[in-house]
């Protein structure tokens, strides 16, 4: 037996077999040395996917847990009988049957709390949340009964509880089943997030440092956030828990939580500081609040975009004066123009933050302005413009310029332009069906990618695909153990592939409406304004 490691946040324990062997480690210990293989880096991708789409609160960037950390081995354990020696049975750090174990890790560290040691996780988990079976659960069960001790829970998939109870069968451990991710860190965690935040928000420097974090996740865009519901809930309770916020806290908490509902579902009400405050904010700050606040116009309708518009003219610089804080002001801008009426213009003032940005080499930022100019060059059929962008996304692919994130928004964006041009690409349908079925892209991505790829399957002939991605849609907006926010994107894009087949359906129309009620009313009433049907408008010009 070996006594039970220190308790510090992201360490829990691992269970490998090897051969006859099993071996048991310990992932973040501080004398780790022993990296992640090849698939067990997968199974950290799919996990941290899960786990970003469930945490119920989430104050730390998810940059944190972006690579898996080294283990330490800790014991090894050779069944009665074996003739192989547990100091040859090391075995190899690899394999998918790491996830459940990872998925607390990356909880724990994005909390700031230990897992209590007297947990262990069997399971694998797929990037939508759900925990699944793994081998061995018996021989593993086992080496944790015979080499550690301090172990009283274990933490299994709901196929291999039976096989989990056989082990724990009279003995110290407990077996408790869990289908999805929420379910086990729920089962892990408890209300002690909730506590550890509110305990923060009453220490002075704690406070700063999650305010400073929130406001900087939102303000900044953190692209690595898959849900962010658990950012404006935690900016909501730390609100909550302050009895005398100073006014600096109250928006900086205000503008996280709006933003980071805007994110979620084109909802929340961001402040809008008055001139004195607007000034008074350091110059690349003021124009990344006043991109925001553009951006909340155009995606929610409030503030109204008479208001923000002007504002926002009056910051922006052109030409070599430009900064890139003025050029995705620029491209915040354009987004809002294209869902006022004003696609023209909108396509002109992307494409202006697409080059100046490329000038500047901001290559993270390029990605945002580049999909609306993307997209615009296709619905607005301006070739020449497309062919160049398209130039530019390769470079940036070649380079190795773009995050997984902005790499799949692209990947969705060039296939959609050519959708619109009438001119799908053959291998159009095969790209689109690898993100809609992408386990690690946002579910914004996935859905879209089913809207589209029903226009390109039938643009196509190929109409056995279009009902492969209307399927995938319909499962998607029913299926429980997908966050509710990926449930009703699905519910969105569906009415939008409505929308594309029969422009004049009303009940599609006023279904959008109700899940994106700022977008849809932009995008009516401008089709009002250009005496153009709502439907076929909306249809046109929907920006995601």
């Amino acid at each position: 037996m070996y006594p039970a490691p220190d308790p510090r946040p992201g360490q829990v324990l691992l269970v490998a077999v090897s051969g006859r062997s099993v071996t048991l480690w310990v992932l973040g210990a501080e004398d780790a040395d022993c990296e992640m293989g090849a698939r067990a880096r997968q199974a950290w991708d799919a996990a941290r996917t899960a786990v970003l789409s469930h945490l119920p609160l989430l104050w730390r960037s998810p940059r944190a847990t972006e690579r898996p950390p080294a283990a330490r081995r800790l014991a090894a354990h050779v069944p009665l009988g074996a003739c192989e020696h547990p100091t040859t049975a090391l075995g190899g750090l690899d394999g998918a049957s790491f996830g459940l174990a990872f998925a607390l890790a990356q909880a724990s560290a994005l909390y700031g709390l230990p897992v209590d040691p007297a947990w262990a996780a069997l399971g694998a988990v797929d990037g939508s949340g759900h925990v699944e079976c793994v081998e061995d659960v018996r021989r593993k069960g086992d080496a944790i009964l015979n080499q550690a001790s301090w172990v009283r829970t274990l933490l299994v998939a709901k196929g291999n509880e039976d096989e989990a109870r056989e082990v724990a069968w009279e003995s110290r451990l407990t077996v408790v089943p869990v289908q999805g991710v929420r379910e086990a860190l729920q089962e892990v965690f408890g209300e002690a997030p909730r506590a550890r935040l509110v305990e923060l928000a009453q220490d002075d420097r704690a406070r700063a440092a999650v305010i400073h974090s929130l406001f900087e996740m939102t303000l900044r865009g953190d692209r690595d956030v898959q849900n962010w519901r658990p950012v404006a809930d935690a900016s909501s309770l730390v609100l909550k828990s302050l009895a005398h916020p100073t006014p600096s806290e109250s928006f900086r908490l205000e503008f996280a939580r709006a933003v980071a509902l805007r994110h979620q579902d084109n909802q929340g009400d961001l402040p809008v500081p008055g001139p004195r405050e607007i000034e008074a904010l350091a110059a690349p700050i003021r124009l990344e609040v006043l991109a925001h606040l553009v951006q909340h116009s155009a995606d929610t309708g409030c503030p109204p975009a008479d208001h923000v518009e002007p504002l926002a003219r009056r910051h922006l610089a052109y030409g070599p004066d430009a900064f890139v804080e003025h050029l995705r002001l620029l491209g915040s801008l354009a987004r809002l123009l294209a869902v006022t009426g004003r696609p023209d213009e909108a396509l002109e003032a992307s494409l202006t933050a697409v080059w100046g940005l490329a000038e500047r080499m901001a290559w993270s930022e390029v990605s945002r302005p580049l999909c609306t100019a993307v997209r615009l060059s296709g619905v607005l059929r301006e070739r020449g413009h497309l062919e160049r962008l398209a130039d530019l996304h390769q470079d940036l692919v070649n380079t190795e310029r773009l995050n997984p994130t902005d790499h799949r928004f692209l990947a969705l964006a060039f296939p959609s332009a050519r959708v619109w041009l009438g001119e799908p690409a053959s291998q159009d349908c095969g790209a689109l069906m690898a993100l809609a079925t992408d386990p690690c892209a946002l579910g914004q991505i996935r859905m879209s990618a089913c809207r589209i790829g029903i226009r390109a399957a039938r643009t196509l002939g190929a109409h056995g695909e279009a009902a492969r991605f209307r399927d995938i849609l319909a499962r998607a907006a029913s299926d429980p153990a997908l966050p509710e926010s990926d449930r009703r994107d699905a519910e969105l894009f569906r009415g939008l592939a409505r929308l594309d087949e029969v422009p004049s359906d009303a009940d599609a129309l006023a279904l959008l409406r109700e899940r994106d009620p700022g977008v849809i009313a932009h995008l009516e009433r401008a089709a009002a304004t250009l005496g153009e049907p709502a439907g076929a408008y909306v249809s046109r010009f929907y920006p995601y």
